[in-house]
């Protein structure tokens, strides 16, 4: 049985890859890529995910794995935040302001509640991400 050639698309033509042809190893987002790069430029990892290329120079493999999957659940005040950390730290009570976590190391929520008439509420962290 002979050994088939790669095919590839030229001027719209399906053709078999010429021997000395090389075909380009780097890789595209879409098609509307422009800059195609190797596959471990291509996939970014950011807040506690990180990719790893495992057996560099050989065989190699990318690795995709966590750091700290609590990271995962940090909730950041804007874009901008530099420190997102959990929601219990990051409200803050003003005058008249109490807040209290409910249901420890259970279903937590928070209640944020005003002295001097104001009104009490109670917020579930999921619903602030959208869960």
């Amino acid at each position: 049985m002979a050994i088939k050639k790669p095919l590839v698309l030229a001027s719209g033509q399906i053709q078999e890859l010429q021997s000395g042809d090389d075909i380009d190893p780097k890789v595209r987002v879409s098609s509307d890529d422009t800059s195609p790069n190797h596959l471990e430029f291509k996939i970014v990892g950011n807040r506690g995910i990180r990719i790893d290329v495992l057996q560099p120079g050989a065989a190699e493999e990318l690795e995709i794995g966590l750091d700290d999957i609590n990271a995962l659940y940090f909730a950041g005040v804007s874009a901008n935040d530099n420190n997102p950390g959990y929601l219990e730290d990051k409200i803050v009570a003003g005058s008249n302001i109490t807040i209290t976590k409910n249901n420890a190391g259970a279903d937590e929520t928070l209640t944020i509640a005003a002295t001097g008439g104001g009104a009490t509420e109670t917020i579930h962290p999921f619903l602030l991400m959208g869960g």
